[in-house]
């Protein structure tokens, strides 16, 4: 009559079926990254050694890292984004994307840019062309605001 379900299509695929076991076809797993203190994956541990192992294209012959931490780069709309802030000892500010490879370098020159406070962790980076505001909860505005100003070119 067709109103009875078809048990026998069903029977069938339940018998041709069978669960692989996780050796037999294993699913690939998340990546995890392990920080290092010598590496620039700067997870929760905020001040590094001077080494740049996995981005050491960023740096130049004989630099050196001056200071470093994860921050918060304030982006529109209240967002921020995190963030690698690195300074050398060539002045070269380094903001670095971990999740895209990606960064911008600013040469840091006292005639073109200066350094804002913002409160105890938040500060500002003033160029002749734009700003942008940063917070490191861990080391605070007031740290980058010495290191900065006390720059002089080598």
């Amino acid at each position: 009559d067709g109103a009875a379900p078809n048990w026998s299509i069903a029977g069938a695929f339940s018998d041709m079926a069978t669960p692989f076991s996780e050796g037999e076809f294993s699913l690939p797993k998340a990546s995890s990254r392990i920080s290092t203190p010598g590496s620039l994956g700067l997870g929760s541990l905020g001040l590094r050694r001077a080494t740049l192992p996995s981005h050491s294209g960023l740096l130049d012959n004989n630099e050196s890292i001056l200071f470093q931490s994860e921050v918060k780069l304030h982006a529109a709309m209240f967002m921020k984004k995190n963030r690698d802030l690195v300074f050398t000892s060539k002045g070269r500010l380094i903001l670095i994307d971990t999740k895209t490879n990606t960064n911008d370098i600013y040469h840091w020159d006292t005639r073109y840019m200066r350094v804002v406070p913002k409160g105890d962790s938040a500060f500002e980076i003033r160029t002749t062309s734009s700003s942008f505001k940063i917070t490191d909860s861990i080391h605070g505005s007031f740290k980058w605001v010495q290191v900065l100003t006390s720059f002089t070119a080598r």
